[in-house]
């Protein structure tokens, strides 16, 4: 190989690198992790930019539910869907972030959960995340 295209294939991966390097590349992607502690589904978030949009879809026993979460100064959120998805089913779960960036989830209820009151008897307790 002679020097002048050396340099020139030097310089192009130097660029491509620079590139991947940049502050705000999509390296940075978040993650997403179902909690099942209440009885209803809290979706828990880090690793996402601070006070990032993320777009979060839940499919669980045949319906499609959707929300939004922002990322807290740390990168990381809670999100108390309300939703009780019955014990031992499955449900996926699909956060995407303000570049794009999608993560999936699979994941089973587990079974011996609490119960969790119905709608008229849970007026009162303040649920949003």
């Amino acid at each position: 190989m002679s020097l002048p295209s050396a340099r020139n294939a030097l310089g192009g991966a130097l660029a491509i690198l620079a590139v991947l390097l940049m502050p705000g590349s999509a390296a940075a992607q978040g993650s997403v992790t179902p909690s099942f502690g209440s009885g209803s589904l809290v979706l828990l978030g880090e690793a996402y930019r601070p006070g990032e949009r993320v777009e979060l879809v839940v499919r669980a026993a045949g319906a499609r539910h959707a929300f939004a979460a922002i990322a807290d100064a740390r990168g990381r959120f809670r999100y108390d869907t309300g939703l009780t998805p019955p014990p031992l089913s499955s449900l996926e779960i699909e956060a995407t972030d303000e570049q794009g960036l999608a993560q999936a989830t699979i994941a089973s209820v587990p079974g011996g959960l609490p119960s969790v009151p119905d709608a008229e008897d849970r007026t009162g307790l303040d649920c949003a995340s």
